[in-house]
């Protein structure tokens, strides 16, 4: 399910520790619940199931560009949206155990929600060389199915060559599933 939200403000999470007045949050939490219902409405999406799922944030903003953390304010506005409108029930892990943001330049500040069925279960798994190497090409692949402003494509990008030789390691390496 994938839906877009009309960003009524750029904001970012180092307004809160500048010092933001809590009332001054608390219009700005309400203009961004406002812009979700309208996206929400708009597009006439069902709630959310089965859960848990993960959720892609694509930000596409104008002007200078903030550092990627700093997008964390307006996801969490954006989410305590779909929960007030009733995309979802709730944003507690239960539901919702996967976020990620992702930035790009644009010619409006919007932000594309992707909200997908988590496949499996998070656990930490300790990764030999060869299946670190699998999992390296199975994001690769992927990787080839979203264009560079991280639209997703139906075909698969060509390959440009790569000059990089592949670097070598005998280091464990451990990765969330």
């Amino acid at each position: 399910m994938e839906f877009e939200i009309l960003l009524p403000y750029k904001t970012s999470t180092n307004s809160i520790y500048s010092g933001m007045h809590w009332s001054k949050r608390k219009l700005l939490a309400e203009e961004f619940h406002k812009a979700v219902w309208v996206a929400v409405k708009r597009s006439k999406l069902p709630p959310v199931a089965p859960f848990p799922v993960k959720m892609v944030y694509t930000y596409y903003l104008t002007g200078k560009m903030p550092e990627v953390s700093n997008l964390a304010l307006m996801t969490k506005m954006c989410e305590d949206g779909m929960v007030k409108v009733g995309l979802l029930p709730d944003d507690s892990y239960k539901y919702v155990q996967e976020i990620t943001t992702r930035l790009f330049k644009g010619k409006e500040n919007k932000v594309k929600v992707l909200i997908e069925k988590k496949k499996e279960p998070i656990k930490a798994e300790k990764l030999n060389k060869e299946q670190l190497e699998e999992e390296l090409e199975l994001i690769k692949e992927e990787e080839k199915y979203f264009d560079k402003e991280g639209k997703k494509i139906n075909k698969p990008l060509k390959e440009e060559p790569s000059t990089e030789e592949p670097a070598s390691s005998s280091t464990d390496v451990f990765q969330l599933r």
